[in-house]
């Protein structure tokens, strides 16, 4: 097993075999990052970590724990470029994970954006749950104010878009959801958020009544 290779990347020690620098010593997420970043665009990087690099010392910005955690630690009997590899197949699976969610999120954001130019109500309704900021924050009119997303627990979710559709004060500071469930006459209202931002029901007519219900309909 090659201890100083890791798919595409090759570390090395000589500066004319290089076509990648960074630091060496104690590493970081920058170098961590940007080194499977780079292996992304580049058919073989072959990386040298070194000290100084005409006069210029190269500083970390930010440091998770996640990587800063690869670092040997003074009981470990293991070198440091050794451990710098561990830290890239760490860092090369959060890629990953980072890419996952930004291709999940553009495309939530293209089902919102096409739903509500199609939207008739005020409130849109999903087979799932998505995240909806970034769209919400993409919309130049505020027709729609809730979004209906089935839950993954159990029943619908119904989410505010902003502060001035919160649920009414008198159901979200009730004593007790069988108060709420009386002002509203919906039975099967299961949970009701303290700042009036989420309401959770059985039913997706359920949901659809506590929402007209909210907007005094």
């Amino acid at each position: 097993m090659n201890l100083n290779k890791y798919k595409n990347i090759q570390l090395t020690n000589q500066i004319d075999e290089a076509n990648c620098i960074t630091h060496s010593g104690k590493f970081h997420v920058d170098d961590v990052i940007s080194t499977i970043f780079l292996s992304k665009i580049i058919q073989k990087v072959i990386l040298l970590r070194v000290a100084t690099v005409e006069n210029k010392n190269l500083k970390n910005k930010i440091s998770p724990d996640f990587i800063k955690l690869c670092n040997p630690e003074w009981n470990e009997d293991i070198y440091e470029d050794e451990a710098f590899i561990n830290a890239l197949k760490l860092a090369d699976e959060f890629w990953n994970v980072y890419i996952k969610h930004a291709i999940a999120e553009v495309e939530a954001i293209e089902i919102i954006l096409d739903k509500m130019k199609k939207c008739k109500d005020c409130y849109l309704v999903f087979d799932k749950e998505m995240p909806y900021r970034k769209a919400v924050k993409l919309i130049s009119t505020n027709k729609v104010k809730y979004m209906i997303f089935k839950s993954r627990r159990e029943g619908y979710d119904i989410r505010t878009v902003t502060d001035s559709c919160k649920f009414k004060n008198k159901i979200v500071q009730a004593k007790d959801i069988n108060i709420s469930r009386k002002l509203t006459g919906i039975e099967d209202l299961i949970y009701i958020d303290v700042n009036g931002k989420l309401c959770c029901t059985k039913t997706l007519e359920s949901a659809i009544r506590l929402v007209r219900y909210n907007e005094g309909k």
